[in-house]
């Protein structure tokens, strides 16, 4: 705990404590109150937990800045997803909006929302090397590889959800996207599938 007083600014924890004794003091009278002072008293209580997300998620991103600060070796990619161990990330090219190739057809980007496309260079960079195929995973669902294969489809790419490298992912969602055409694969399939497709053409290429 004390390494939590000292990382962050001592103002943060007065505010907060402030907030949260507020939202205690309107629970513990909501209900001895009037019909007009309880609606009154729960406008009050909507916005102090309003206000109590948007300390709590300032106090995230204060965190990760400082946990995971561009160039350190807690925002690195694991050695494990690079062609090689010695490979490290250019922060300022990537923060830049621009892709990083890190092989002869690997390239990595940061992207500011959840979908892949979304206020990136990302559909540029696939027209550029004639890419008509999008194969998606990562985590979680719901969020990024979702928004990323809506978008994708909207630009009328080829989509391929790897499902055993996507977490969170559910029934529904699956039938879901097979009907907007999304083919649904396991890994072994997909890199079978994709060599037995592009593989004579990367050769070329390289």
């Amino acid at each position: 705990m004390s390494f939590i007083f000292n990382f962050f600014p001592r103002s943060f924890f007065a505010h907060f404590i402030i907030g949260v004794k507020l939202i205690l003091y309107i629970l513990t009278y909501r209900y001895s109150s009037s019909s007009s002072e309880f609606y009154f008293r729960q406008g009050y209580e909507i916005a102090l937990y309003a206000w109590l997300a948007r300390q709590c998620i300032a106090l995230l991103c204060f965190a990760l800045n400082q946990l995971v600060p561009p160039g350190s070796d807690g925002a690195e990619l694991m050695d494990e997803l690079k062609p090689s161990p010695h490979i490290r990330l250019d922060s300022k090219l990537l923060l830049s909006g621009n892709l990083q190739q890190i092989g002869s057809m690997e390239w990595i980007m940061y992207k500011p929302s959840w979908g892949a496309f979304y206020n990136t260079k990302l559909e540029r960079h696939l027209q550029n090397l004639d890419v008509n195929t999008v194969v998606v995973c990562g985590c979680n669902f719901p969020n990024c590889p979702r928004s990323t294969i809506y978008e994708a489809s909207e630009r009328d790419y080829r989509i391929v959800l790897a499902t055993d490298s996507t977490s969170v992912l559910y029934d529904s969602a699956l039938q879901e996207l097979k009907n907007v055409g999304v083919s649904i694969m396991n890994t072994d399939e997909c890199v079978a599938w994709l060599r037995s497709l592009y593989y004579p053409k990367i050769q070329d290429i390289q």
